[in-house]
């Protein structure tokens, strides 16, 4: 892809004058991931198309499960369970406990990715790994029983070449890369067919810390609007307002006019039934009691509270762009911001996971007294030195205990006082991953 490394040019070529099947392309210009995929996809021949990042390892037996299971659906997409190839000593580790990626783009999460996990996405339409639900999981009688997933990472999947033409491919408008593996789970759940990991097949794949390039966000956004516009029908504005941007300017991602003519004619589902019937799992802000800002009264209200980073909590100057400063206080109790709860474990205040069970991440909030309780420890948020936070014995006198949630929406209001709900309806929601003949 216009690379100007040295040992990219003719120092490849003469290693893979030997190779009677490897076929090298070249580009003009750099095109990026998408439309170099592209490139490589009309020049493929064979029925069954595999795309495979160039920093992975194939382990022995990987093929033959994946065109297996492409036999018997060829309007299933297939993925192997992804092991993990350690990036500073390339030591190949088959996945049991390992890692956990969310790709953003200045950040890459640790956490636990085991060889169940399936695949999701945020409202800021950034992948990431989870468990399968408990329906998933009885559905399965054998351990080498294919696993439905909501999403693909991307890097590493096969497919009917047919069918990947059928669907419309990527979006050729994609820009580098980013988002485009999101674009094909939409687009391959929604117009009937199917996204499956494969337990049999097993790939390494190197997870860097870094990007081993410059890399400009602008694509990004520019990918990541585009799939909005095209598939998210009305849950798009979830998406701009956990994007630090209120809206999209008009003609920013380019002409979609061929993306919903395609959508059209694949005759696919809503944005709704996917997320009703393919990834329930999904927290929906829309089920929440106030969102938006959540600013501090000791500041005259400049200051907000802010997420910096994956997992840090803190205060900063109110920017009015949503992102890491869009909160929701939902109905069972949580500060959220995206897949992330408020969370007091009794010593550190942080962002973590939420669960969605009783316990350090349940907050309430008063209209009257305009303080913030954790409801486990009856202490107060407070915002101490202008930008850290500690949790301190509540004191309505303290203005720096005083907090200003900027839109209501259900809340309930008895004699001035913001009451949170009680006994919460603690439930995790299944998925219901429809049978190959149901979509």
């Amino acid at each position: 892809d216009f690379s100007d490394k040295q040992d990219l040019k003719e120092e490849l070529e003469s290693r893979l004058e030997d190779l009677q099947k490897v076929k090298l392309l070249r580009t003009s210009k750099r095109e990026g991931l998408v439309r170099s995929r592209l490139l490589g996809v009309r020049k493929a021949t064979a029925s069954v198309i595999t795309f495979l990042d160039s920093h992975c390892e194939c382990s022995e037996g990987w093929l033959q499960p994946l065109l297996q299971r492409i036999s018997e659906n060829n309007r299933t997409i297939v993925s192997p369970v992804i092991d993990n190839i350690k990036f500073d000593t390339f030591q190949y580790k088959n996945i049991s406990k390992i890692l956990n990626h969310e790709y953003d783009i200045k950040n890459i999460f640790a956490g636990s990715l085991t060889s169940t996990s399936v695949g999701g996405f945020t409202w800021r339409l950034n992948f990431i790994w989870h468990l399968p639900s408990d329906e998933e999981a009885k559905r399965r009688v054998k351990p080498t029983d294919a696993i439905a997933t909501a999403t693909l990472a991307g890097g590493l999947f096969a497919v009917n070449r047919e069918y990947f033409i059928s669907m419309g491919t990527y979006d050729p408008e994609y820009e580098i890369w980013g988002a485009e593996n999101l674009e094909l789970s939409f687009k391959t759940w929604m117009c009937g067919g199917r996204l499956e990991i494969i337990p049999c097949s097993h790939i390494g794949h190197v997870f860097r810390r870094r990007f081993p390039y410059k890399f400009d966000s602008k694509p990004w956004t520019r990918n990541t609007d585009r799939l909005a516009e095209v598939w998210l029908d009305e849950y798009k504005k979830y998406y701009y307002e956990n994007s630090k941007r209120r809206w999209s300017k008009k003609g920013n991602f380019g002409d979609i006019s061929e993306r919903i003519a395609l959508r059209k004619q694949l005759r696919c589902k809503s944005f709704k039934w996917y997320l009703d019937y393919v990834y329930p799992k999904i927290f929906i802000p829309e089920d929440v009691i106030a969102f938006g800002e959540i600013r501090n009264r000791a500041s005259n209200e400049q200051m907000c509270l802010d997420t910096p980073s994956i997992g840090s909590i803190t205060v900063y100057a109110c920017h009015t762009l949503g992102g890491n400063q869009h909160f929701q206080w939902s109905t069972m109790s949580e500060i959220r911001n995206g897949d992330y709860c408020l969370d007091f474990d009794g010593e550190q205040i942080a962002m973590k996971r939420c669960y969605r069970l009783p316990g350090y991440q349940l907050w309430r909030y008063s209209n009257s007294t305009q303080l913030i309780t954790h409801t486990t420890t009856k202490k107060c948020l407070r915002m101490y030195n202008i930008s850290a936070l500690v949790m301190a014995p509540c004191e309505q006198t303290d203005i720096n205990q005083r907090w200003l949630l900027q839109h209501f929406t259900k809340m309930k209001v008895i004699d001035d006082q913001a009451q949170q709900i009680t006994n919460p309806p603690f439930k995790t929601h299944d998925y219901k991953f429809l049978s190959s003949v149901d979509t």
